[in-house]
């Protein structure tokens, strides 16, 4: 009778590390990668250094300054943890107001849509100094991506889009 316990937890702890390692973020580009696998991978990407670091320790080490997609050209910043992929961001390179970058911003809601289906959050603020929209999925394979755009009355907005990988740091506790 215990055996069965033991090979059902030592089938998900199999799962789960496998699960982590064929996270694709997108383009064939997948969680834990090396900056070298990344550049080989990536039409146009390249080492760059003095990048910039994110709240979780993540240090930008790979960028592709020209990436199109729904007709724009984004900026893509590939950071790492311990030379491992841990999360991808695409900025719109041309800055724009925030009436004008929705028109993006839709455009990627819609193409996200049409791959992974109807996102989680889909919020649009248009009103008041501080504007903003954002359009989150969470998606089969443990990706999270999310859009944001964000503007201040009188000022070009910004516009990103995210893609992190969701493994929670307490999945052994599970």
């Amino acid at each position: 009778m215990m055996k069965i316990p033991s090979l059902i937890l030592a089938t998900a702890t199999f799962t789960f590390s496998n699960f982590s390692l064929s996270q694709e973020f997108l383009g064939g580009v997948e969680v834990g990668m090396s900056p070298q696998e990344v550049v080989r991978t990536v039409e146009g990407a390249k080492m760059f250094e003095n990048g910039s670091f994110l709240s979780n320790g993540a240090t930008e080490l790979v960028r592709n300054k020209d990436y199109e997609v729904v007709g724009e050209t984004f900026i893509q910043n590939f950071y790492f943890i311990d030379n491992r992929l841990d999360q991808i961001t695409l900025n719109l390179k041309r800055e724009r107001s925030f009436v004008d970058t929705l028109f993006v911003f839709e455009a990627l809601v819609q193409a996200l849509r049409a791959k992974y289906g109807n996102e989680i959050n889909h919020t649009v603020r248009r009103r008041g100094v501080f504007k903003k929209a954002e359009a989150d999925w969470f998606t089969e394979n443990g990706v999270n991506i999310g859009i944001y755009s964000t503007a201040v009355e009188g000022y070009n907005a910004m516009l990103n889009v995210n893609y992190q990988a969701r493994i929670s740091e307490s999945v052994d506790k599970l």
